[in-house]
């Protein structure tokens, strides 16, 4: 799209909202992920059993879209 510098191009309505929604979906994610970390770790006293789930679910969930 050529717009002449004069002119200023200033995206709102749903779009605004979809991406202030999608960061706070991100934000909520990570701190689910920390959140279920910590329990993990409460739960099993050690950093390799936390570490090995969540990193299983996320190759498990990568080789899911790599599938298709």
């Amino acid at each position: 799209m050529n717009v002449p510098p004069s002119i200023r191009v200033e995206y709102g309505g749903q779009f605004a909202e979809q991406q202030k929604s999608f960061k706070d979906l991100a934000f909520v994610l990570a701190l689910a992920i920390v959140l279920v970390f910590m329990v993990l770790l409460f739960e099993f006293g050690n950093f390799a059993a936390p570490i090995a789930v969540l990193s299983s679910a996320l190759l498990s969930t990568s080789g899911v879209f790599l599938r298709c």
